[in-house]
């Protein structure tokens, strides 16, 4: 086998074992990662000197903040810490300072890249549904999916009816979702899962 093959073999192995293990992790673990990736993210385009194009990672990741620290279970430390860093960021930047705000967000990052297993988010309670209708629902970056609108009962549980598009408030689409695949905190819904808008909508 020749060193070139190699090369190419452990890099597929390498990716496979990355994905295996994004694919096991706990959703407070993929919520953790996606915020340390929106951070860099945010860094990393501030730097290039676009503001108006860093600040909307950082506002993604301050919403996903904000829902984890009061939703953590486990590790809420590390999720207040995230948030305070996020906020020392917004702060750097509207006092005119991107360098700092640059590395706030680099730090922040860098901390919950290195935070251990065992993180753990607080579900939705089926008994207090009430709570959450009328709360945006975010992706596992951020994004808004859209607006709880209110519940229906399924064969095997709650369905949130997920409401979206570009007139929510005078009755946009709907989209149902089983509310047992939820999170909340924070004044935010979250469906700890990989998934654009656009595709949701669909």
């Amino acid at each position: 086998m020749t060193p070139g093959i190699k090369s190419v073999l452990a890099a597929i192995s390498l990716t496979v074992a990355g994905n295996v293990a994004a694919a096991q992790a706990t959703p407070a673990e993929k919520v953790a990662r996606s915020l340390a990736a929106e951070m860099s993210a945010s860094a990393a385009t501030l730097e290039a000197g676009k503001r108006h194009e860093g600040t909307k990672p950082l506002d993604r990741a301050l919403h996903l903040a904000e829902f984890a620290e009061q939703s953590a279970e486990v590790g809420t430390d590390v999720f207040r810490n995230a948030l305070e860093a996020l906020k020392a960021a917004r702060h750097e930047l509207q006092m005119g300072r991107p360098e700092q705000a640059v590395a706030r967000l680099t730090d922040g990052a860098r901390a919950l890249e290195q935070t251990p297993g065992g993180l753990r988010l607080g579900g939705v309670d089926p008994d207090r549904l009430d709570e959450i209708e009328g709360l945006p629902v975010l992706n596992l970056h951020g994004h808004e999916l859209g607006e709880i609108v209110g519940f229906t009962q399924g064969e095997n549980g709650a369905i949130a009816r997920v409401e979206h598009g570009d007139f929510i408030f005078f009755g946009g689409n709907e989209t149902p979702l089983e509310a047992d695949r939820l999170l909340s905190g924070g004044g935010f819904v979250v469906l700890p899962e990989d998934i654009l808008p656009e595709a949701f909508e669909s």
